[in-house]
């Protein structure tokens, strides 16, 4: 649901809304009593977290902490290379230190280029 959201041509606030439902969609997926569909869906938390706070500059490093804590989740269930590797791509771009106007323009231009 959240990629939908990310290749949308919809406004940013219906955007927005589609990250936040799919995001809240994934809370619930990570209830799962199997701890591989926890790791999943807090992995995928992660990536819409990281995509949400690209078009919602006030809350943008809300959304980054979010993304850092929802992965670190994933690994305490599921210690994979899909999950640490994403979980050091986001640790070596994000810092939450920095202002917010400047903080992750690395992670946007970095990733348009792919």
């Amino acid at each position: 649901m959240w990629r939908l959201a990310n290749h949308s041509e919809d406004t940013i606030d219906k955007r927005k809304e589609q990250f936040q439902n799919a995001i809240s969609l994934l809370d619930q997926a990570a209830e799962h009593i199997e701890i591989g569909y926890k790791a999943e869906a807090y992995y995928q938390q992660s990536k819409a977290c990281l995509h949400l706070s690209r078009i919602d500059y006030q809350n943008k490093k809300e959304y980054l902490k979010q993304a850092l804590e929802a992965i670190e989740k994933a690994l305490t269930f599921v210690l994979s290379p899909k999950y640490s590797g994403w979980y050091e791509w986001l640790k070596e771009r994000i810092d939450l230190n920095e202002p917010d106007i400047e903080n992750n323009q690395e992670i946007e231009s970095e990733e348009t280029q792919t």
